[in-house]
């Protein structure tokens, strides 16, 4: 069904790119493999009446992406059952970045068919991904304006943590009794794996349980921050994409994310600015460590380098 609170699909202008070429970078912001037919033969979807030529085409772990002429369309292939509305809640996410004006794609119209596959057409950004720019000072100063746009996402909604696709408001009554579970949950799979001690568990747990996080209302947290997810755009604006996992919160933990992902570097203090973020604090500490252990986890799941980062969770514990 359409939610009737998005627009519906609207035709852009035609723009000085010819159909069918679409900037390499661009689509490969959108994932980490672009597929193509192996003959170079032009794939195709039925849309109602109509047929539509697929440019580029992804599969990723959970969704399909397709480059169409003017657009781009997500299809959640894979429905998780604790998340089973995930794209409905990004075209939300985006709908309210737009409207506090931030740099993000339109969406266009979102669909949810009887199986409960979920579809996204969203607008297609041109520009080059921050992941292909080797320019420091851009980089940089692209995160600064990154750090400007989170900071714009205060006051949203009611609630913490995951978001009721339906309700906009979250689940939990309080920011730390949603990271006091997400952590509990995940130190859980971790200290079974035997990547990190129980005692190393316990002590993230009771540091949570105490902190004083200070959040009243909260943010919109986007959750995955990083180069990838990040476009300059042919204007010079830095466009923010990859919304399905946002949740309601602190918007420091975005910049705790980034900070365990990519290190302490130039980019992450300009973000930190943009963000007139308190580096220094213990709740930072906090995030960054909490931010980790999702990180290990998820490295776990799909058997990538998940003892090196549980190495760093280790240190991060023991400096708390």
């Amino acid at each position: 069904m359409s939610d009737p609170n998005l627009p519906q699909h609207r035709s852009q202008e035609a723009s000085e790119q010819a159909p069918g070429e679409h900037n390499e970078e661009v689509l490969n912001a959108l994932g980490q493999t672009i597929l193509m037919h192996p003959d170079g033969i032009e794939l195709s979807v039925q849309i109602g009446s109509h047929v539509e030529i697929i440019n580029r085409s992804r599969r990723g772990r959970l969704n399909d992406t397709h480059i169409l002429d003017d657009r781009v369309r997500k299809y959640g292939r894979i429905i998780e059952s604790e998340r089973p509305y995930r794209l409905l809640n990004e075209s939300w996410g985006l709908q309210v970045a737009q409207q506090r004006g931030l740099h993000v794609p339109e969406v266009y119209s979102y669909t949810r068919d009887t199986d409960g596959h979920e579809t996204i057409d969203m607008e297609l950004i041109r520009g080059t991904p921050l992941d292909r720019l080797t320019d420091k000072q851009i980089r940089a100063a692209s995160l600064q304006q990154v750090g400007l746009q989170l900071a714009k996402l205060d006051n949203i909604s009611e609630g913490f943590g995951w978001i009721n696709p339906h309700s906009r408001v979250g689940t939990y009554q309080s920011w730390g009794s949603y990271l006091q579970d997400y952590a509990a949950t995940y130190t859980g799979v971790l200290t079974e794996a035997k990547l990190i001690e129980q005692s190393e568990a316990d002590k993230l747990l009771s540091q949570t349980s105490n902190a004083n996080l200070g959040l009243v209302r909260p943010s919109l947290v986007h959750r995955d921050i990083k180069w990838g997810n990040l476009i300059l755009a042919e204007t010079q604006d830095v466009f923010i994409i990859d919304w399905e996992n946002v949740i309601l919160g602190d918007s420091l933990y975005d910049l705790a994310i980034f900070g365990v992902r990519e290190g302490h570097n130039e980019p992450w203090r300009k973000m930190a600015q943009g963000l007139d973020a308190d580096i220094n604090s213990k709740k930072y500490a906090l995030y960054e460590a909490i931010a980790l252990v999702g990180i290990v986890e998820y490295h776990k799941k799909y058997e990538t380098n998940a003892t090196e980062k549980a190495a760093q969770l280790k240190d991060l514990i023991g400096l708390l």
